[in-house]
């Protein structure tokens, strides 16, 4: 029984430690969510509110097609 007692008593050691490194990796993942979310939130209030892309605006693409045409 005491060799249980010592490993629980391990555990609950390593849990009760504090960790930077996991909280930095925390907030830098919480700082990114947070990110995204407020652009998303911006995307659908910008929707809503009228200022949509007109279309074809990032799709349309002058490109020289003069080397592939055949004589």
């Amino acid at each position: 029984m005491d060799r249980f007692e010592r490993k629980a008593a391990h555990a609950a050691e390593e849990t009760q430690s504090f960790d930077p490194e996991y909280w930095k990796t925390a907030a830098v993942c919480l700082a990114v969510y947070l990110i995204l979310a407020l652009a998303g939130a911006g995307a659908v209030a910008a929707e809503r509110a009228g200022w949509e892309t007109p279309p074809g605006e990032y799709y349309e693409m002058e490109t020289d097609m003069t080397e592939f045409e055949e004589d």
